[in-house]
């Protein structure tokens, strides 16, 4: 199972106690639930998931700790019923892991990602809902261009409504990524349909909706209360979130949307590490990666190395990797370096995350001393 990459700082931000009550927000594959339990007693954690699918793989990859968990199915919205099955008003700590997970992303059929065919779905929950085939072939010209628009940012939202509408009917994301990339061709490294996909997957699964409950919305990958100075942040970084009304006094609630201190400093740009990753992963050719920075003696900026797992990684595997993020993506979030490994340097215990990304930093370090960079 992926480790989720900034395990150890979200546990100790959270400040587990063994008898403490948690509530994981957004469980994905179980990663942060199962590390959360390990480090309970008399204590359990509530691991909610809008995917009845990432719950039910959670369920397995936690087994071992199934008795100091609770699953729920639902949303965010929803977190109140999840405390109340459990038997309690308020946790001890809350986590929210923001954003589309690994799974989703690239799984084909879940319909999330354009970089393999499969149907228009985008739901997060299948099992209510309209797919994004029913969003992209019966909202009117107006209403897509608006939602392009307002959800994905997009300038061009116009033009690409049109098209779409005109294409009709759109069953699959390669479709639909295509019709978009003849309306409004590349301009830079970022595919044309990146984020039309996304406006979709907002409006979709209800997202600012969703995330209203706490009175927050999200801004360029990070989370942000419109009102929040900054002592919003705590001093290494984290955004820190409102009470929510379900944290007790004392507790600590964060959403993991990203974190500046972790951040990378590319090319002129700020990038979080699993931004690469995901990029990466994107590729189907490795089962894992882990990214990190080094910085450069003479500017502070950072080199990203990627390690990648790969059980017999190719003579130009590196080349491979570097092409496929320049042409999916930003100059920026290429990485510099690619190390494949058949296995990671994986520590046992508690601390075993901040092992690792400490002994694959001084690895990174000796490969880039050895080759002259």
């Amino acid at each position: 199972m992926h480790v989720p990459v900034m395990l150890g700082e979200c546990l100790e931000y959270l400040a587990i106690r063994p008898d403490g009550i948690f509530l994981d927000a957004t469980a994905g594959l179980g990663g942060h639930s199962g590390a959360i339990a390990a480090r309970l007693t008399s204590g359990f954690v509530i691991t909610n998931d809008r995917d009845a699918e990432s719950l039910e793989m959670a369920r397995r990859n936690t087994a071992e700790h199934a008795d100091r968990i609770r699953y729920h199915h639902g949303s965010f919205g929803e977190l109140r019923q999840a405390l109340t099955a459990s038997g309690v008003e308020q946790v001890d700590g809350l986590l929210a892991d923001l954003g589309v997970s690994r799974y989703q992303l690239t799984e084909p059929e879940r319909g999330f990602s354009f970089m393999a065919e499969g149907p228009l779905d985008m739901r997060m929950d299948r099992s209510q809902g309209a797919a994004a085939e029913e969003l992209v072939n019966f909202t009117s010209e107006k209403e897509l261009a608006d939602l392009i628009y307002q959800f994905g940012e997009e300038r061009r939202s116009r033009k690409i409504a049109r098209a779409i509408v005109r294409a009709r009917p759109i069953s699959t994301t390669g479709r639909l990524a295509r019709v978009i990339e003849e309306a409004v061709p590349r301009t830079n490294k970022l595919h044309p349909a990146t984020q039309t996909f996304m406006a979709l997957r907002m409006a979709v699964n209800d997202e600012p909706g969703e995330l209203e409950f706490a009175g927050y919305n999200v801004t360029s990958g990070y989370l942000a209360n419109p009102d929040a100075d900054a002592s919003a942040f705590t001093a290494d970084g984290w955004y820190r979130t409102g009470d929510l009304g379900m944290v007790s006094e004392g507790g600590r609630a964060l959403t993991y949307a990203g974190r500046l201190a972790d951040t990378l400093r590319l090319r002129g740009y700020l990038v979080s590490p699993a931004e690469i990753e995901d990029l990466i992963l994107l590729h189907g050719s490795v089962t894992d990666v882990q990214v990190v920075g080094v910085p450069r003696p003479e500017t502070g900026e950072d080199r990203a190395v990627a390690f990648v797992r790969h059980d017999n990684p190719p003579a130009d595997l590196e080349r491979v990797i570097r092409d496929h993020c320049r042409s999916q993506a930003a100059s920026w979030k290429v990485p510099d370096v690619v190390i494949a490994l058949t296995e990671f340097p994986m520590t046992p215990g508690a601390n075993g995350d901040k092992v690792m990304k400490t002994r694959l930093r001084e690895m990174a370090i000796e490969y880039l001393k050895r080759a002259g960079t």
